[in-house]
């Protein structure tokens, strides 16, 4: 934009000059061309624009130009402050700003500590616009803001923040006594209580327990009447348990059930929860065995095995036999029966009865040769003087081990060993 004021006075002389000029077109030429070469505002010595100074404003126009000799008052803005030792006015001079040397700084807000148990997490300086972030320590809450920022007025805002110690809920546990250690607030970080059972109850967990940094108790200590828990046998298949008492506890009682093709293996299926708060023995059931069977021989062994267990079947001929339990039951029926010889052995061993038997009581001892057991033993011989001799008929069996009790098949008399044995000797 143009001065109005100059363009005017230009015209003016311009036209003073005119009247003296207008019949000197050559000359009029000139003054034209010059006044078109240096418009108004552009005036020799004038300034087009204020100088910049960072951080500062002045007191004149915004906008130029500013005619010669004009003086700018500058000022450094709220959030800068002046370095000493420079001048704040600028003059134009033939075109040129001079005598100003102000130099403006960032104010600053000087260094910030945090409160107790809390630390500076990020800064990116102390100058005004510059922020500060705070973080409390592990077990520590914070009251205010985690962010503060250097105002222009070269505070800090708003304060730093505080760091409190977090607190834990009040801890209880039925027939328990709690004890705590502390020297500040109760249930406060790091705190330590002590659990003490009462009324014939005991400790299920930790004594000590700690007030934590997640506001929790490390851990969660509870007193229960002695017990002995479910025992083993309860996490097993094929196994039912029968709580006598309705309760593990001291004293109380448990039968182990063992379900079909169950093996059990064990002394006793009733268990004891002892004084010392442990079941009496261990007793199992496992699962798809087979009832030990070894039909007719000398030693049964065990009553019970495990599938897939083979069991060796004594024989009283030593020809023995094996029996293998396959998914609950004997893959074969052999019986020492099956092994026997068809012929048995016979043995001859009969004791005459030759001497003089008058006034004597005599008895008949018989027993079995060979592998068998006695049936029958009915005895009866029997001499006085006044039945002269008297002779009954000597009646007894005997039968192989393995042959049942109501067995008609039984060894011949040769198998029978008689012994004559004078008892006793007296006079009717």
């Amino acid at each position: 934009m143009y001065d109005i004021s100059r363009f005017t006075s230009i015209v003016i002389r311009l036209h003073v000059c005119w009247r003296s000029l207008v019949s000197d077109q050559h000359t009029f030429k000139r003054l034209y061309y010059l006044y078109h070469l240096f418009p108004a505002g552009n005036v020799f010595g004038d300034c087009d624009s204020a100088p910049l100074v960072a951080g500062a404003f002045h007191n004149g126009s915004v906008l130029g130009p500013y005619s010669e000799g004009v003086v700018l008052r500058y000022l450094c803005s709220l959030a800068y402050d002046r370095v000493l030792g420079g001048s704040n006015y600028y003059q134009c001079s033939s075109e040129v700003w001079t005598g100003g040397n102000l130099t403006c700084t960032l104010g600053s807000c000087g260094t910030v500590e945090p409160e107790p148990n809390s630390y500076i997490v990020g800064q990116a300086g102390y100058y005004v616009g510059n922020t500060t972030t705070f973080s409390c320590y592990e077990g520590y809450n914070m009251n205010g803001n985690d962010l503060i920022k250097c105002m222009a007025d070269r505070r800090w805002s708003p304060e730093p923040p505080t760091c409190v110690k977090v607190r834990c809920p009040e801890f209880s546990t039925p027939d328990a006594q709690i004890f705590q250690d502390f020297s500040g607030v109760r249930n406060e970080f790091g705190s330590k209580n002590k659990i003490t059972c009462t009324g014939g109850t005991v400790l299920q967990g930790p004594q000590y327990i700690t007030c934590l940094a997640n506001k929790t108790w490390s851990g969660s200590p509870s007193c229960t009447v002695p017990n002995c828990g479910n025992p083993p046998a309860s996490y097993e298949p094929c196994t039912e348990v029968f709580y006598t008492d309705g309760n593990t506890n001291i004293g109380s009682q448990v039968e182990v059930i063992c379900l079909e093709n169950a093996v059990p293996s064990g002394t006793s299926p009733f268990l004891i929860c002892t004084a010392t708060v442990r079941w009496s023995h261990e007793y199992h059931c496992l699962c798809g065995g087979c009832r030990h069977d070894c039909d007719g021989t000398v030693n049964t062994g065990p009553r019970n095995v495990t599938n897939d267990t083979e069991i060796d079947c004594p024989c009283p001929d030593g020809n023995n036999f094996k029996r293998k339990c396959l998914n609950g039951t004997f893959e074969t029926k052999t019986s020492c029966r099956d092994t026997q010889p068809t012929t048995l052995p016979v043995t001859h061993n009969r004791t005459p009865l030759t001497q003089d038997i008058s006034n004597v009581f005599i008895a008949i001892i018989v027993t079995c040769v060979l592998a068998c057991t006695i049936v029958i033993a009915a005895v009866n011989f029997f001499c006085c003087p006044w039945c002269k001799t008297r002779r009954t008929k000597l009646h007894a069996r005997c039968k192989l081990c393995f042959q049942d009790e109501n067995s008609k098949d039984n060894i011949p008399p040769e198998t029978v060993k008689m012994t004559a044995v004078p008892l006793v000797a007296k006079d009717y």
